[in-house]
């Protein structure tokens, strides 16, 4: 999913005829703006988590993506807070189940 949802964009041959010979540095071609919005639509991943849901990046001897282990750093909210810790083990639900 996109979080930057913008059209594709198209130079109108208008646009063409007025900026011909003008210098690009105060302008955007379609092509140039299309892969800016591109760039940041993957930069961010087009990940949205829900308030409950925690983002886990996996710590490097932890190996099973399905299941949150020890060690995994987690980011998101958690008893209300806003959290960037490592899980420790035990009910995500609870902020004692992480290093913070």
């Amino acid at each position: 999913m996109a979080l930057l949802v913008i059209e594709t964009k198209e130079d109108s041959l208008e646009k063409l005829l007025a900026i011909t010979g003008k210098e690009t540095k105060y302008f955007l071609y379609a092509e140039e703006f299309n892969d800016i919005v591109l760039a940041i639509n993957s930069l961010l991943g087009g990940k949205v988590f829900k308030v409950d849901g925690l983002q886990v990046f996996k710590a490097p001897s932890n190996t099973s993506n399905g299941t949150l282990e020890s060690g995994d750093y987690c980011q998101g909210f958690v008893a209300g807070q806003f959290i960037n810790a490592n899980y420790l083990g035990g009910d995500i639900t609870l902020l004692a189940s992480f290093d913070i």
